[in-house]
């Protein structure tokens, strides 16, 4: 068969219908894969772009059997496999690519990307060299920030994040991190100062935007938070992302409503999975009315997805909390075993998760390795500790007395609220001055 067969493709693309053009490719390979080289080159790419990566992966991988020495379509299999989740195998395509072209920094790039998804210290070195080689690279500069970040030399990763906005300044992804490593090593009111930047220079980014609500919401300023993100929804009520916020900031104090936004959410864009595991996790949270039609509502909101859950340690906790409280023992066990679910929660800093992580313990080995998940955890705690050291604070009021500070509307819905509240009347009024802020 000649090239002529995959003419119509090529109209279909111009045309703008990008699916049928994929099906008829697809359909002319299965009935004949004999094709050129610059075909499977071609139609890779485009996968690729397309973010179809199974697709690209599928037919990569014919490619490669049929021209095994060939950098491109190595490259473009690793990258199709990274996006899949499938690292390991990402990196053996990756390396089969730099066996033919031991140059490329291409490649170079693509596996330190890989080992930085992975937060593998083998990406350092990577992006150390990369950043010699280009230093006024704005990705390239991102980069070796996480990858410092991820070793956790949070300075040298602020600086190369600092590096990056400065040399791209419409780079969200870098603002996001540099943000982000801020508010992990100094507080999120100094990740605040950093966002307010990145939207001075970006105001129409509705990531940032976003960022700064979050930011808001762990400074523990919910009502600000709130606000903001109302005054937002005033402008854009069909915006997915900010019933989104919005829900997560009213969850500790008005669960029902919280529930309204996050299903909104999902209404607006019903193949985000992050929203759908959000409100999952609030259903299985929720207390009010029919309790356990609540949680059923959030395991089958869960399990609608159950083969797109993203493996981040906060989904799995709630995947394994829903699945476990229902009974779906099955599902449960397809959520890993139990030293790579207590690690991962671990890791993370997740240690709430060894609650319900206890009743896995089967074995005296399961129980050996729990200690063992307990005791990375510490450590973690412990270096976090260590970067943000309590600061004494300065001298009595004048009166000598102690100051007591809560934070009054935020404490009212809150469980502690039923002791703290009745307890502020009866304060030895000489030795503590309580106030609300």
């Amino acid at each position: 068969m000649t090239m002529d067969r995959f003419a119509p493709a090529e109209a279909m693309l111009k045309a703008g219908r990008f699916q049928e053009a994929v099906e008829f490719i697809e359909a002319q390979l299965t009935t004949d894969p004999h094709a050129p080289l610059l075909l499977y080159r071609n139609f890779g790419n485009l996968l690729v772009r397309r973010e179809a990566y199974e697709q690209a992966e599928r037919w990569t991988g014919v490619a490669v059997k049929r021209f095994p020495r060939d950098f491109d379509l190595w490259n473009l299999r690793g990258v199709a496999l990274r996006r899949l989740k499938r690292h390991r195998e990402a990196l053996k395509a990756l390396d089969h690519a730099a066996k033919i072209n031991p140059k490329s920094e291409m490649v170079l790039q693509n596996k330190g990307n890989i080992y930085n998804d992975l937060r593998d210290s083998a990406a350092l070195p990577i992006f150390i060299k990369l950043a010699r080689i280009t230093p006024t690279s704005a990705e390239i500069n991102r980069s070796l920030g996480r990858a410092y970040w991820f070793a956790g030399d949070l300075d040298k990763a602020e600086m190369r994040f600092n590096l990056a906005s400065k040399l791209k300044p419409n780079f969200t992804d870098a603002w996001l991190d540099l943000s982000a490593v801020i508010s992990e090593a100094r507080g999120p009111s100094e990740a605040m100062v950093v966002l307010d930047r990145a939207i001075a220079s970006n105001p129409e980014d509705s990531k940032l935007v976003e960022a700064r609500a979050l930011a808001l919401r762990r400074s523990g300023k919910l009502r600000e938070a709130e606000q903001h993100l109302m005054e937002l929804l005033a402008k854009n009520p069909d915006a997915g992302w900010v019933h989104y916020q919005l829900a997560g900031v009213v969850s500790d104090y008005d669960r029902p409503r919280a529930n309204i936004h996050f299903e909104r959410a999902v209404q607006l864009e019903p193949e985000n999975v992050t929203y759908r595991v959000a409100l999952a996790e609030s259903l299985g949270r929720s207390r009010y009315g029919d309790e356990a039609a609540h949680i059923e509502a959030g395991y089958r909101t869960l399990i609608d997805v159950a083969d797109r859950l993203p493996d981040d340690a906060g989904t799995l906790k709630v995947a394994y909390e829903l699945m476990g409280r229902v009974a779906d023992y099955d599902s449960v066990d397809r959520l890993g075993d139990f030293k790579s679910r207590g690690r991962t929660w671990a890791e993370a800093g997740r240690h709430t998760a060894f609650l319900i992580h206890l009743a896995g313990v089967t074995t005296d080995a399961d129980r050996d390795e729990l200690v063992e998940q307990h005791r990375i955890w510490g450590r973690k705690a412990e270096a976090a500790a260590a970067r943000r050291p309590i600061s004494r604070g300065g001298p009595r009021t004048p009166n000598g007395k102690i100051r007591l500070g809560f934070m009054s509307s935020d404490l009212r819905a809150h469980p502690v609220a039923y002791f703290a509240f009745p307890l502020f009347e009866h304060y030895d009024r000489n030795r503590f001055e309580v106030y609300c802020y």
